[in-house]
């Protein structure tokens, strides 16, 4: 799993322009957010269905509340990954993206 406080907000004021000031402002945000991005969150096939999931969650809820961290936004969940979905209802969490893969042929 990859977590990261979410800078969004000073990414927003500074308008997709990086320069000396918007780079502090980007610093001071990690500091100060409340929000982390998750990326990456899964459980490998052969630990599923024995706990690790739980165990996954206890630990990120956990290492959130060590770093000062009070909201999460888990993103790139697969529309097909319907345990990792299931497994959100059951912490509280809520969909509100679906992320889709779509095939071409060229």
């Amino acid at each position: 799993m990859l977590a990261f406080p979410d800078v969004s907000p000073a990414l927003q004021r500074a308008r997709g322009h990086i320069n000396p000031l918007s780079l502090l402002d980007i610093l001071f945000e990690m500091r100060r957010t409340k929000w982390v991005s998750l990326n990456g969150a899964g459980i490998l096939p052969e630990f599923q269905g024995k706990g690790g999931n739980a165990l996954l969650y206890t630990e990120m809820q956990s290492t959130m509340s060590e770093f000062g961290f009070e909201h999460a936004d888990l993103t790139q969940v697969a529309e097909t990954a319907v345990q990792m979905r299931k497994d959100l209802v059951n912490v509280g969490g809520k969909a509100y993206k679906n992320h889709r893969v779509y095939r071409l042929a060229i």
